[in-house]
């Protein structure tokens, strides 16, 4: 599925960031939540649809390109405003290209203060997983 469509089938409102993993090596991030959900209706609402929940599971960016934090500084490890994603490359029909992923999350601190933090995200694709079921990439 092109990767700005999928982004519109996830559903993280009043979800958390746990992790975040950076592997150089194979080239790719994992952003861990608390719980994803998915948006299955046609008026693109997510209307509290639970049966596709992932507990604890993984947004996953692959052939990442960057990966950069406003302001820096700040570790995220709190709610999702939203996620979004644009093409900022030309894309060619199968939809190959690459994207710039944005996800608006809170940074707390061990006072409590918060800090909104944009993490910004470039790669060519994006999938979840299920820690139940690793590595197995849900594209759809």
């Amino acid at each position: 599925m092109n990767p700005i469509k999928f982004v519109d089938t996830i559903y993280l409102g009043d979800r958390s960031c746990k992790a975040i993993l950076i592997d150089g090596w194979n080239n790719f991030l994992k952003i861990q939540i608390d719980m994803i959900s998915r948006i299955r209706s046609e008026n693109g609402i997510w209307d509290f649809y639970n049966d596709e929940n992932i507990k604890d599971g993984y947004i996953v960016f692959k052939d990442l390109k960057s990966i950069h934090f406003e302001p820096q500084g700040f570790i995220p490890n709190g709610e999702i405003d939203f996620i979004s994603a644009k093409a900022i490359s030309d894309i060619d029909n199968e939809g190959n290209g690459e994207f710039l992923f944005q996800l608006f999350v809170l940074a707390y601190d061990k006072s409590g203060n918060c800090e909104k933090v944009i993490v910004k995200i470039i790669a060519r694709d994006i999938c979840l997983e299920n820690p139940a079921n690793p590595g197995v990439e849900i594209t759809d």
